[in-house]
């Protein structure tokens, strides 16, 4: 009977065990940039009116910002940079 017994508990955690190497997953990384230098730059230009300055701010914060999401599993890790696709920027007159 301990026999038996012994033999289902040594199955039972060999199967877990067995089961516990096999893994997968998601990361997602994001990467942020400041454009605090860019924004005094602009500042000095008298040439720009500041809702053309927020407008380029804008639109150079989102063409740095990076969105990187990495898949993986026991054998292989794969990584794509997800496409954050801009509208075209209207003018300002």
């Amino acid at each position: 009977m301990y026999k038996v017994i012994y033999a289902i508990i040594v199955t039972i955690a060999s199967f877990l065990g067995l089961r516990a190497q096999e893994f997968q997953g998601m990361a997602v990384y994001e990467s942020k940039t400041s454009t605090s230098d860019f924004k005094t730059r602009m500042e000095g230009n008298k040439d720009m009116t500041p809702d053309m300055q927020k407008m380029i701010e804008e639109s150079m914060k989102k063409m740095f910002e990076k969105t990187f999401i990495l898949n993986f599993d026991k054998s292989a890790s794969i990584y794509k940079e997800k496409k954050n696709w801009m509208l075209p920027v209207k003018a300002v007159a």
